[in-house]
């Protein structure tokens, strides 16, 4: 289970919900290395062409005064099919620590969203010697906006401590 919400943490972080649908589609589908989308979907499959796990070859239909654009056709490529592979197998899909520090070099900012914000602190110190109790959005009281408030306990986390932190499944974080 833990691998699952890795796997789908780094998908979802990544990807739009329609890379998300065909990459779903591809894990449901083994049989399948292609898929026929709409025309002129390129720009909404852009990171899963530029990630290289996908290519397209764009199909054109001959037409009285030139060609017409109506579907296009979608490739998985070898990175493609490996990457499907593993989601399909709930193996990790990708080293979380080095990817996380690619997509955000400069950390990102998360949520403790547990029950326990004192020892998951107390733990994030001893651990990793990270004092998110420092942070300003530390224990930040948010108004709701209908009269009733609630305590916040977001932090910035280094990239280099994402994959430890962030995408672990050891606790409740969000973003």
């Amino acid at each position: 289970m833990r691998q699952y919400k890795a796997n789908l943490s780094v998908v979802s972080s990544r990807y739009s919900d329609l890379e998300r649908r065909v990459i779903e589609y591809f894990v449901d589908h083994p049989q399948f290395d292609t898929i026929f989308l709409p025309g002129g979907l390129q720009l909404l499959l852009n990171y899963l062409i530029k990630d290289g796990l996908l290519e397209i070859k764009i199909k054109l239909v001959p037409a009285i005064g030139g060609s017409i654009l109506t579907h296009d056709e979608y490739h998985l490529t070898a990175e493609g099919q490996e990457f499907v592979g593993h989601l399909r197998g709930n193996e990790p899909v990708a080293d979380l620590a080095a990817w996380a520090e690619d997509f955000w070099p400069n950390g990102r900012h998360i949520y403790y969203e547990g029950s326990e914000p004192a020892a998951f602190a107390a733990t994030l110190k001893d651990e990793f010697d990270l004092d998110v109790t420092s942070d300003r959005a530390w224990g930040q009281a948010i108004d709701d906006g209908e009269g009733e408030a609630f305590v916040s306990y977001g932090f910035d986390c280094p990239a280099e401590l994402l994959g430890d932190i962030y995408y672990s499944g050891r606790w409740s974080v969000g973003s």
